[in-house]
C-alpha cells in the first residue's frame, strides 16, 4: 500500500482534524498526518519528509511570511506538494 506524509502547519487545531476526516475515506492510500504550528519549524520537518503534501495555514497575520516560505519551498522542496488553508475573508 502507497503511503502519503502530511505536514500540517498551523496555529490552532482546526484543520489537522478536517484534514484527518477527510482522508480516512480513501481506502487505497495511507495516510501519515504530523503537525507543526510555527513556520520556523515546518523547514525541518519538510527536509525530514521531502515528498510530503504540505498544508500551511495562512492568516493575515503570517500572510507575507507564508508567501516567502513558499516561494522557496519551490525551490528547496521540489518533491513536495504545497496547499494553502485559509478563511475565506482572505
Amino acid at each position: 500500500m502507497n503511503v502519503c506524509s502530511w505536514i500540517v502547519c498551523e496555529r490552532g487545531g482546526r484543520w489537522t482534524p478536517a484534514l484527518r476526516l477527510a482522508l480516512e475515506f480513501d481506502r487505497t492510500v495511507r495516510h501519515r498526518v504530523r503537525e507543526v504550528r510555527h513556520l520556523g519549524e515546518l523547514a525541518a520537518e519538510v527536509a525530514a519528509r521531502p515528498t510530503s503534501v504540505v498544508a500551511l495555514e495562512v492568516h493575515p497575520s503570517n500572510f507575507a511570511e507564508s508567501l516567502d516560505w513558499l516561494a522557496q519551498a519551490d525551490r528547496d522542496y521540489p518533491q513536495a506538494g504545497c496547499v494553502v488553508l485559509c478563511d475565506r475573508a482572505i
